[in-house]
């Protein structure tokens, strides 16, 4: 668990990934329920700075309600970070106005409680409660950059930043900077240097400004840091940058290592995912773009996949085919597949293609089935699959009956609710049990 909080605070987030797994895995095992919500909240902040909002959501929710002070700061500190990343401003505040309690606590502030009032200004900021943020970051101590005095910093700064005091915080924030740097925090350097950068824009310092913004997206896009790099080049775009389209793979995503299994069964979870109106959008594009705009919506599909622990099995044109539960066992791979094919359609949405999905659930013969081959699946869950995405309208992902039941209770808690339909699928002597939604649910 240690060594998850310090990778993720010097920003190699594969190594604080797999680091707080271990951690929620031991902790489980042995039935240690504290560090095991300690372990879950460190592990879901990793997460959502890797983009992965819906699984660090869910981590999250499962955490038990804080009493201990210890634990309020902790999960406030999750909370409000998860909040951020996934761009609900208004949930963020309103856990935001709960950080006010600290004004009261005697001082020194630790710099655990500095951080967490930080993000308390940080959101309320974004939701245009001014006097709020400005209030807590005036009580923040005003102690060493190394005892926790950078997040008073950066938190006075933001406000002042919103009350359009640009050279007061441009001032601060270049010396944050320089400390963060030095020490080696390196998603914290990050997020500090885009508040520069939107002061130095907003001072008319333009050059400078796209210069910060560039040193965030070239190192945070490396380190698989999705959220960060996103701001970053958002920012970019809004200073006139044109900046390489984003294909949200890490270098270990886009060359994958090869995987070879041996050929064995298991219950595993097929995803099928395909662009709808493809013929039509075929006979409309240019060859040359065609061939551009799929090799987008394969990568931004692999990354998706890959991301939520599933192999992708092969590219067939405008479709996609993978499993779960192959490469990294576990057992909530239902769950995966779904968050990844709501993940596929929604990001393909942005590149101007219509996704229809198919999920089942369902024994495969998994691994290398011949010397030098790829890894595939084979069995009926496949075909049952492949049929259901078939079926799938635009934006719709249609769920075999156990895929469904696997998932339900993760609907619910969201409060999305699933159709069901009996469909005639070719191949199948009997109509096939089926829930539908959308990517969006």
């Amino acid at each position: 668990m240690t060594r998850a909080y310090v990778h993720n605070l010097l920003g190699d987030l594969g190594q604080a990934r797999a680091a707080g797994e271990a951690a929620c895995a031991i902790t489980t095992e042995s039935g240690t329920t504290t560090y095991g919500a300690w372990a879950e909240r460190e592990l879901a902040i990793t997460l959502a700075t890797l983009g992965e909002i819906g699984r660090a959501t869910d981590l999250l929710r499962g955490l038990p309600v804080p009493i201990e002070r210890q634990d309020i700061v902790g999960i406030g500190t999750a909370s409000l970070r998860i909040r951020l990343d996934a761009g609900q401003m208004a949930e963020a505040a309103a856990v935001a106005a709960d950080a006010a309690v600290a004004l009261d606590w005697p001082r020194p502030l630790s710099a655990g409680v500095l951080d967490w009032l930080g993000l308390a200004t940080e959101a309320l900021v974004a939701a245009g409660r001014i006097d709020e943020a400005r209030r807590i970051a005036s009580s923040m101590d005003m102690v060493p950059l190394e005892d926790g005095g950078v997040h008073t910093l950066i938190a006075r700064s933001r406000v002042a930043v919103a009350e359009e005091r640009y050279a007061e915080a441009v001032g601060e924030l270049v010396g944050g900077c320089e400390f963060l740097h030095a020490v080696g925090y390196a998603l914290l350097e990050d997020r500090a240097r885009l508040l520069l950068a939107e002061a130095l824009e907003a001072s008319g310092q333009r050059d400078s400004a796209v210069r910060e913004a560039r040193r965030v997206l070239d190192d945070a896009t490396p380190r698989g840091a999705a959220v960060i790099a996103l701001a970053a080049r958002a920012l970019l775009t809004r200073l006139g940058v044109e900046v390489a389209p984003a294909t949200t793979l890490s270098p270990a995503a886009s060359e994958p290592e090869p995987v070879t299994l041996v050929a064995e069964e298991r219950l595993v979870t097929v995803l099928f995912v395909d662009v709808r109106g493809y013929t039509a959008i075929a006979a409309e594009a240019a060859p040359a773009s065609l061939a551009d705009r799929v090799a987008a919506f394969h990568r931004l599909a692999r990354a998706a996949i890959e991301r939520e622990g599933g192999l992708v099995d092969k590219f067939a044109g405008d479709a996609v085919m993978a499993t779960f539960n192959v490469v990294q066992p576990r057992l909530d791979h239902a769950e995966a597949t779904l968050r990844a094919a709501m993940a596929v359609i929604d990001r393909a949405a942005g590149g101007r293609f219509s996704v229809g999905a198919g999920i089942a659930v369902g024994p495969a013969v998994v691994g290398s089935l011949s010397t030098g081959a790829n890894v595939s699946a084979v069995g009926a869950v496949t075909n049952l699959a492949a049929r259901l995405q078939a079926q799938a309208a635009a934006g719709e992902i249609l769920l075999s009956g156990e895929a469904h039941r696997r998932v339900r209770e993760w609907l619910a808690a969201r409060g999305t609710i699933a159709e069901r339909r009996d469909l005639d699928l070719k191949g199948f002597d009997v109509p096939v049990e089926a829930w539908a939604l959308t990517g969006e649910g």
